[in-house]
C-alpha cells in the first residue's frame, strides 16, 4: 500500500475518533458517534434535558461534536458575559446561525464587525423613541379591537394564533404604507413559509439534504422568490417616491450613514427588511402569547393588573408616557419572558482557543448559550420555575448580576 492509499484509508478513522473523543477536561455527558448534539437538541423536552444537563454539570456542559468540532451549552452569568462581552471578539455567529443566510442574507442579525456596526447605525432609526411613540396609538387601536372582537364572541379561544395574527398584522402595519393591500396576502403567505422553514430546521440532521428537490425545499424556494418579487417592487416604489410616507421601509430607503451619502442598496434593504420582520414577529407575538396565558393561569394577579390598569388609564388608550405609571406591567412581562424567553438561544463559534469557567475552548468549537437555562437556574433564581413577578420589583433588580437575565439576546443578537 503506498502512501496516498495509507492516508485515505486512515483518514475516517481519524475522523471518527477527532468527531467522538471525550476528554476528561470537558464535562458532559457520554458523547454518542456520528449524531453528537443532535441528541440533545432533537427531542421534544429539549428544555428541561438542556437544564437537567446544567444542573449535572454545570454551566459548560460538552454536548459532542459535530464535523469534528467540539459543541458546548453555555449557561450562568459569568460564562455569558466572557463570549457575549468580555471577550466578544473572539466569537462569531455560530453555524446554526449562518444556516438562516437563506432568509436573511445580509441582515444585521448576522453580520460581524464594522458591518454590523455601520448597519446598525443605519437602521437604528426605526427604533427611535420618537418613532415608537408614533405608532403606539395604532397598536393600542388594533389591541382594543381585538379585545373587543373575542369579549363578544365569548369564546375560549388560541392565544398563540391570536397573537400571531395581531403581531402579523401590526408589523405589516409598522413596515409599509397602506398601499400594498393587493399584495399583501400573498408576502404574508410566503412569509409564514420562510418563518415554518427556519423553526423547523435549524437543528435538523437534514439541513445537509436541503438541496435535494423535495416539495418542502421547492415550497421554500417559491416562498423566497414571492418576497423578493414583492420586496424589491416596494423598494423601488420608495425610491421613485418624493416623500418619507413614515414607514419602516421608507425609513430604511432614505437612511444614510455619518458621510450623509452612504445609504443601502435594494439587496440590503430587502435582507433588513426581511431581519426585522421576522424578528418582530416571531419574537412579539410569542412574548405577548405567554404572558397572556399566564395571567389566565394566575387570577390574582390578573386582578392586580387589571386594578393598576383601571387606575392609570381609565378609559384612555395607553400612550408611551404612561409606561412608567404601570410597573406590574413591566414586571409581568419581564418575568413572562424569563420563564419562556423569546430568543432563547444564541449560537457563537470561537475564533482561536479561550478558556471558559476551566474548560479549554478550541478554535472552531461551536456554542449555545441559553438565557431559557439561564433563566431556570435555582443558583440565580429563588423557584425559578414559579411566576413571580415581583422579582422584577426595582429592589431585587438592583442586586441581580446583570446576565443572568437576557430574554431578547445581547449585542449584536439583540432582538
Amino acid at each position: 500500500m503506498n502512501e496516498q492509499s495509507l492516508v485515505a484509508c486512515a483518514a475516517p478513522g481519524a475522523l471518527y475518533r477527532r468527531a467522538t473523543m471525550h476528554p476528561q477536561s470537558y464535562p458532559g455527558p457520554r458523547a454518542t458517534p456520528f449524531i453528537g448534539p443532535l441528541r440533545h437538541l432533537v427531542r421534544q423536552d429539549v428544555l428541561t434535558h438542556l437544564c437537567s444537563l446544567r444542573a449535572q454539570y454545570g454551566d459548560v456542559v460538552h454536548l459532542g461534536a459535530a464535523s469534528g468540532s467540539p459543541t458546548f451549552l453555555i449557561a450562568g452569568p459569568d460564562a455569558t458575559k466572557h463570549v457575549l462581552q468580555d471577550n466578544n471578539r473572539n466569537y462569531r455567529k455560530g453555524r446554526a446561525a449562518q444556516r438562516m443566510k437563506s432568509v436573511f442574507g445580509s441582515g444585521s442579525l448576522l453580520l460581524e464587525g464594522d458591518q454590523w456596526r455601520i448597519r446598525r447605525r443605519l437602521v437604528q432609526p426605526a427604533f427611535h423613541r420618537e418613532k415608537i411613540s408614533s405608532v403606539v396609538d395604532t397598536f393600542a387601536e388594533a389591541a382594543e379591537g381585538l379585545a373587543k372582537r373575542l369579549r363578544n364572541e365569548g369564546e375560549d379561544f388560541d392565544v398563540r394564533e391570536e397573537m400571531l395574527a395581531l403581531t402579523m398584522q401590526l408589523t405589516v402595519r409598522n413596515m409599509f404604507s397602506s398601499n400594498i393591500q393587493g399584495e399583501l396576502g400573498e408576502l404574508i403567505g410566503a412569509w409564514h413559509v420562510l418563518y415554518e422553514s427556519l423553526t423547523s430546521s435549524r437543528f435538523s440532521p437534514l439541513q445537509a439534504l436541503r438541496w435535494l428537490p423535495t416539495p418542502t425545499s421547492r415550497r421554500q424556494r417559491a416562498a423566497r422568490e414571492t418576497v423578493d418579487r414583492v420586496l424589491f417592487r416596494l423598494i423601488e416604489a420608495q425610491r421613485l417616491a418624493d416623500t418619507d410616507d413614515g414607514s419602516v421601509l421608507s425609513m430604511l430607503v432614505r437612511a444614510v450613514d455619518d458621510d450623509g451619502v452612504s445609504g443601502m442598496s435594494d439587496a440590503e434593504i430587502r435582507d433588513e427588511t426581511m431581519t426585522i420582520f421576522v424578528g418582530g414577529y416571531e419574537t412579539s407575538s410569542n412574548a405577548l402569547a405567554f404572558s397572556l396565558a399566564l395571567l389566565a393561569d394566575n387570577p390574582s394577579f390578573a386582578e392586580r393588573h387589571f386594578e393598576e390598569v383601571r387606575g392609570v388609564l381609565g378609559a384612555n388608550r395607553p400612550t408611551i408616557a404612561d409606561l412608567a405609571s404601570l410597573p406590574l406591567n413591566r414586571m409581568l412581562l419581564q418575568e413572562s419572558m424569563r420563564l419562556y424567553p423569546p430568543s432563547w438561544l444564541i449560537t457563537r463559534e470561537a475564533i482561536a482557543e479561550d478558556v471558559l469557567n476551566g474548560v479549554q475552548i478550541l478554535a472552531g468549537a461551536q456554542l449555545l448559550l441559553s438565557s431559557y437555562v439561564t433563566h431556570h437556574d435555582p443558583s440565580h433564581w429563588n423557584a425559578p420555575d414559579d411566576f413571580n413577578p415581583m422579582r422584577f420589583s426595582d429592589a431585587e433588580s438592583a442586586s441581580r448580576p446583570k446576565f443572568t437575565y437576557f430574554p431578547f439576546g445581547v449585542g449584536r443578537d439583540f432582538a
